[in-house]
């Protein structure tokens, strides 16, 4: 069998989606007989009949419906190998997936991507960001499929390069009328005392003290489970029950309900990192977002003890 070509494809899509030869001629400048050409060949190829005149233009036979299915994949897969293969021409340009968690989406990273994105450096370039656990992004990240990976410093990262992002603060969100809404910070063991709203793929609190087990508090007593923060702040304004997340994801959506956030005290500072395999494996435009989020909070770091 001959190669297929794209044009081909596309214009056979094109057919099967207008149920016109003659329309799509004229909407691609291009004679009825070449398309027409064109489709024969993809018909002897197959060996039965892709198409079927009628009385309005043409339609696909069953087998033309399936291969157009077929060609549709091919060449939304030819168009993401086209973006990845512009990650090479050395300008920076392409695509790029950042593996990140769900705090680090809610928190920080969006609007430090949107501040890069402004930047000359990211010109050509897109991203897209890709939801997963800490652990989940630093194996995807150790096994080649994505160029960088944004996770909670509580997973082992051998064999990556590893860079601080930036510092958060565990805090307790509870609505502004609950009667310790004007204490100036709370223990983990004062959350343990409430129902607490939570999150089935997000936990660090509990996580944190199960793995630390320096806190003597018993466990949280989860009434519900949201899927997101929105949804889990939502939960919280309606009297549901405290959720207990970080600063920056609080202040995200601070003004969207009316919340208060104390910080828990006795929890240690949430350490978000990035992880990329070596810089001289990296595309340029991979290369320039790490520098940027590298430094984004750069002033978060506390200088080594002498």
């Amino acid at each position: 069998m001959n190669d297929l070509d794209l044009t081909t494809l596309r214009l056979f899509i094109a057919v099967c989606d207008a149920r016109s030869i003659s329309r799509v001629a004229e909407g691609v400048r291009m004679d009825a007989s070449a398309i027409t050409r064109r489709i024969n060949k993809l018909e002897s190829q197959a060996g039965k009949p892709l198409l079927r005149r009628v009385r309005s233009g043409v339609e696909a036979t069953p087998e033309g419906l399936q291969f157009c299915e077929i060609s549709r994949e091919f060449v939304r897969d030819a168009a993401n190998l086209s973006e990845k293969l512009a990650m090479f021409r050395g300008d920076g340009g392409g695509r790029i997936t950042v593996a990140a968690n769900s705090h680090v989406v809610s928190g920080r990273l969006t609007q430090d991507l949107a501040d890069f994105m402004s930047l000359p450096d990211a010109k050509g370039l897109s991203i897209a960001i890709q939801e997963m656990t800490s652990s989940e992004i630093v194996q995807s990240v150790r096994d080649g499929r994505y160029a960088l990976g944004v996770y909670w410093d509580n997973v082992e990262t051998s064999g990556l390069q590893s860079d601080f992002f930036y510092s958060d603060q565990f805090c307790c969100v509870l609505p502004a009328g609950h009667s310790l809404a004007q204490a100036q910070d709370l223990t983990y063991a004062q959350v343990t005392n409430f129902n607490v709203v939570g999150m089935r793929t997000n936990r660090q609190a509990e996580a944190y003290v199960s793995r630390v087990g320096a806190i003597d508090a018993p466990r949280a007593k989860f009434i519900i489970e949201a899927p997101t923060h929105e949804a889990a702040l939502r939960l919280t304004a309606a009297g549901m029950g405290v959720f207990v997340t970080s600063m920056s994801v609080f202040n995200t959506y601070k003004h969207c309900w009316d919340l208060v956030a104390l910080p828990i005290s006795d929890l240690f500072p949430l350490q978000f990192r990035l992880a990329y395999r070596t810089p001289e494996s990296l595309p340029l435009g991979a290369r320039r977002l790490i520098k940027h989020l590298s430094s984004a909070h750069a002033d978060q770091q506390k200088p080594p003890i002498a």
